[in-house]
């Protein structure tokens, strides 16, 4: 988590050690929470507490290009953190972006605006089901397990990774790897009860936009017949507004973020997912789920509301 911020769902207590339960990201009182198990209350004035603190911590920076920010905001709740005036490479008067460094690609890319968001779920694989009974195996995440992210390029982005890179300030490559560095068991049996669970993991994400550049390539001739292409600079280049690629958020120390967090399911049917209620918030966040595993349960009444109630209901 960012700012050193602890994840109220995860458990470090022994970490690096022991597999740690990830128990307590429902309220007590809920179905499950009987049994005496120990779930850590979210208070009104924790919760807002937690958020100022991010706040302060945030605002104690202020980089020059605000999209370049060390300590985004993601929010846990509503859209993604949106961020505009990116100025760190400002278009031309003539509405292109300016050519820097020579490339091979004679194209170069400016940053316009950023979003900062959850992005869609990776399920762990080898996938198993969390079971809900006394007995039940337990089921852990080793230290050291990983997770690959790749890069969505918008499928006009003609540019190669190098030069894009160089636009947003970073050095990009087309995956990235999320490594866990401590175990992880699931929540006892009574916390689940009546659901079963699986785990996955959401990724922190940025949305990157902007102009691509490209400038045409001409033709020297060399002696001896030989010719190389360079870019002609002299011609005016060929502009695409609007193009946008998403990749992983990496933190200072170069480091992939995001959330291992477990989601409830039917028992006997783990495509179909437990109320709302029941999931973790960020889970609910628009673009999380993978609709092409899971759907929600329409036959409960509490899921077709909630489902009513944030505009998700496909009529």
């Amino acid at each position: 988590m960012p700012d050193g911020e602890k994840d109220p769902k995860i458990s470090d207590k022994g970490a690096g050690s022991q597999p740690q339960p990830i128990q307590g990201w429902q309220y007590a009182g809920h179905p499950g929470s009987r049994k005496g198990a120990k779930l850590k209350k979210r208070t009104f004035l924790s919760s807002v507490a937690n958020v100022f603190e991010r706040f302060v911590k945030r605002q104690g920076v202020q980089p020059q290009n605000p999209c370049r920010h060390p300590n985004p905001i993601f929010p846990d709740e509503g859209p993604p953190s949106h961020v505009e005036g990116c100025n760190q490479d400002p278009l031309s008067p003539e509405g292109f972006c300016p050519h820097q460094k020579p490339n091979s690609d004679c194209t170069y890319y400016c940053e316009e605006r950023r979003d900062y968001f959850y992005g869609k779920e990776q399920r762990w694989l080898p996938a198993q089901e969390i079971f809900p009974y006394p007995d039940a195996p337990p089921v852990t995440i080793g230290k050291g397990e990983m997770i690959t992210l790749g890069v969505a390029l918008d499928y006009r982005f003609q540019i190669g990774m190098g030069a894009l890179g160089v636009g947003l300030g970073l050095t990009l490559s087309k995956s990235w790897t999320w490594t866990n560095t401590r175990a992880y068991t699931a929540p006892d049996w009574d916390v689940l009860y009546p659901y079963c669970a699986f785990f996955t993991f959401v990724p922190k994400m940025v949305r990157s936009c902007g102009t691509v550049s490209r400038w045409p390539k001409t033709t020297i001739l060399q002696p001896m017949g030989a010719s190389i292409e360079i870019c002609d600079w002299s011609a005016k280049p060929e502009s695409l507004k609007d193009a946008c690629v998403e990749f992983p958020w990496r933190n200072a120390k170069d480091e992939v973020e995001g959330v291992l967090m477990v989601v409830k399911v039917e028992c006997g049917n783990e495509q179909t997912l437990a109320p709302p209620c029941e999931q973790d918030k960020k889970y609910l966040l628009n673009g999380v789920m993978n609709e092409a595993l899971n759907h929600w349960n329409m036959s409960n009444p509490e899921t077709v509301r909630w489902l009513q109630h944030t505009g998700k209901l496909k009529i």
